[in-house]
């Protein structure tokens, strides 16, 4: 499908502009004819604001494991464990070494 709304990154051309897909998080890719530069003039957002993260480790610190505070806040896990430097290791919440230990008596 061919389109002419954007023009290209490398060489200005606003014609022949050729749909080729998707990204991961499903942005349009446009490939120019001219000059064979694919490009993503409009990406999306995948960072998450400094007060969504505060947010995230403050409900961990509260005692709720990783996994829970993704499924709540909408978020990956392994985003929240790879903010909270000091948390415990591979997935366990602070509350899972207490745990861990207890089970091992």
């Amino acid at each position: 499908m061919k389109t002419k709304d954007w023009a290209c990154p490398r060489c200005n051309s606003v014609g022949g502009q050729w749909k080729v897909g998707l990204t991961a998080a499903k942005s349009q890719r446009y490939k120019c004819s001219a000059c064979d530069k694919r490009y993503t003039p409009d990406r999306k957002k995948w960072a998450y604001t400094e007060e969504e993260r505060k947010d995230a480790l403050r409900l961990m610190s509260l005692g709720m494991s990783g996994r829970k505070v993704g499924a709540y806040k909408g978020m990956h896990h392994g985003n929240i464990y790879r903010w909270s430097p000091g948390m415990a290791k591979k997935g366990a919440s602070p509350s899972g070494a207490a745990r861990a230990r207890t089970w091992m008596r």
